[in-house]
C-alpha cells in the first residue's frame, strides 16, 4: 500500500497525516507533541478504546459460501472404486511377481502394474490386460529405470 503524503496543519511539512482534530491534521510528530503538551489522553483512537459491541452474524442462509471443488469427479470416483474391486481379484488370480527382477523381487505380487503411463493411462485404468501383478521392490525399479523397462516390455 502507498503512503500518501498530505500538509501538517502544524509545522506545515509534507508528510503521512497521524491524526485529524477540530479539522486540523496532524503529522505524527505533532500529534505526540500536541497530546504531550495538553498532558490530556487526547490519542488516536486504537482498537481497545472503541467500545465493543457483538457482532451480528448473519444466518447461515444468507451467507453466500463459495462451492467447494471436488478432488475427483463423480466418473473417476466410480472408476477408481471398480478398479479397487478388479484389483482384489487380480491380485488374487496372479499371486506371483510377473516382473522378477533379479535383487528386487519379493516374488509375492502386492500391486499392480499399469503398462500404459503417461497420458494413455485413464484410457486404460480399467482394462485387465494392460494390467501386471508385481512386487513393490520391481514396480518401484520399473518407474525408476523407466528405458530399460520400455525395453523389457513392461511400459507402452
Amino acid at each position: 500500500m502507498k503512503v500518501k503524503f498530505k500538509t501538517c496543519g502544524k509545522c506545515g511539512e509534507q508528510r503521512p497525516i497521524w491524526a485529524t482534530h477540530d479539522e486540523v491534521k496532524y503529522c505524527k510528530t505533532c500529534w505526540l507533541r500536541r497530546c504531550a503538551q495538553q498532558s490530556q489522553s487526547v490519542k488516536k483512537p486504537t482498537h481497545s478504546t472503541i467500545p465493543h459491541r457483538s457482532p451480528i452474524k448473519p444466518k447461515t442462509s444468507e451467507v453466500n459460501k463459495p462451492k467447494k471443488i471436488p478432488n475427483r469427479s463423480k466418473k473417476r470416483t466410480l472408476e477408481e472404486r471398480q478398479y479397487s474391486k478388479d484389483r482384489k481379484v487380480f491380485l488374487q488370480e496372479h499371486p506371483n511377481c510377473c516382473a522378477r527382477i533379479p535383487g528386487k523381487c519379493s516374488i509375492k505380487a502386492t500391486e499392480v502394474h499399469h503398462m500404459f503411463d503417461g497420458s494413455d493411462r485413464d484410457k486404460y485404468f480399467l482394462t485387465v490386460t494392460t494390467w501386471l501383478a508385481i512386487c513393490r521392490g520391481c514396480h518401484n525399479w520399473l518407474h525408476s529405470h523407466v528405458k530399460e523397462a520400455k525395453d523389457l516390455g513392461f511400459l507402452k
